[in-house]
């Protein structure tokens, strides 16, 4: 989206201090890629901490724990499917 581009690009020139509260990741890698000039805090469960990595790096183990989840959702349902049909 050029829209996103274009306020990417913007905050990439920007000096000052700015806190970005948005879903999107493309902007967040974006602006988040410097360790020297962004920090990453993520909010969770009502409670707010500092992420110690880069944007990306949060994303991936948030895609890593959501397939572990839907991994264990699939093996209990096998596990249930399978006790059912031994009755």
């Amino acid at each position: 989206m050029q829209s996103i581009d274009a306020l990417a690009d913007a905050l990439e020139e920007f000096e000052g201090g700015v806190v970005i509260i948005s879903h999107d990741s493309k902007l967040l890698s974006r602006v988040c890629d410097d360790a020297e000039r962004s920090e990453v805090w993520i909010v969770e469960d009502g409670q707010v901490a500092e992420y110690d990595g880069y944007f990306e790096d949060y994303k991936e183990e948030l895609i890593a724990e959501i397939a572990a989840d839907l991994d264990e959702e699939e093996r209990e349902a096998e596990e249930r499917k399978a006790a059912g049909q031994m009755r």
